[in-house]
């Protein structure tokens, strides 16, 4: 986030990395629960494996943490169609925000001492 407060902002940087970021908990979650999965940046398709396991993870849809797929990896190395705009990327983090402490949640309320 302090990047959007300097003079020369990375707007896509910043959505990429929430992106990863939530990407992370999510993986971490399944690991923790023993559930394989292929390597794959789809927010989308990690919150429904997720979900399989925990129905609330349906909530992330919600939030729309799928958004953030816009922001991978493969996305990023392409370039993006138009760079995105510091609010996007505010916006990005607001929803790693949220999808990563409901996943911080579903690990202790699941046993994980962190």
């Amino acid at each position: 986030m302090r990047d959007l407060n300097t003079d020369d902002p990375t707007p896509g940087v910043v959505g990429f990395h929430m992106q990863q970021c939530v990407a992370k908990h999510l993986k971490a979650f399944l690991v923790f629960r023993q559930v394989p999965f292929h390597r794959s940046h789809d927010i989308a398709e990690l919150i429904e494996l997720c979900r399989t396991i925990d129905s609330d993870f349906e909530s992330l849809n919600e939030v729309a943490a799928d958004s953030l797929s816009y922001y991978s990896v493969e996305v990023a190395e392409l370039s993006f169609a138009s760079e995105p705009s510091s609010e996007d990327a505010k916006f990005c983090c607001e929803i790693a925000g949220q999808g990563c402490e409901f996943v911080v949640n579903r690990l202790v309320s699941g046993g994980l001492q962190i």
